[in-house]
């Protein structure tokens, strides 16, 4: 959570967008803070079961994250420098955004160009 703060992931987000986080990942406090949604899976501690719903919510949550996970994977097969551990010059800049999130959303952008990995 404090990476998350820290990272000012939430600053590129829109009121509206959704969040698709881990069990765990405390933050749909301040995903409501900037007018989004985190979704995230529901918790058995102190249950002996979950509800009907919140086994469909999770399950449904499970097939989106699988979708997820294919497309970073895909992108990181076809971009290789993505794969790999990155030098600190692409880390540190002297504007807001360091260069290698500059080059992760083109490369990003021209993977959404390619193929569907999902079949329709």
């Amino acid at each position: 959570k404090t990476i998350t703060l820290s990272s000012n992931f939430f600053d590129n987000l829109l009121p509206g967008d959704v969040i698709l986080a881990d069990r765990g990942f405390n933050i749909k406090d301040n995903a409501g803070f900037y007018g989004c949604q985190a979704d995230i899976p529901a918790f058995t501690r102190g249950k002996a079961h979950l509800s009907e719903l919140d086994v469909e919510e999770t399950r449904e949550l499970a097939n989106l994250s699988i979708h997820v996970e294919c497309a970073i994977g895909g992108v990181r097969q076809k971009f290789l420098f993505l794969s790999h551990t990155v030098s600190l010059e692409y880390m540190v800049t002297n504007s807001q955004v360091p260069k290698i999130a500059k080059i992760a959303r083109i490369c990003c952008a021209l993977f959404n160009l390619t193929e569907s990995i999902i079949s329709l």
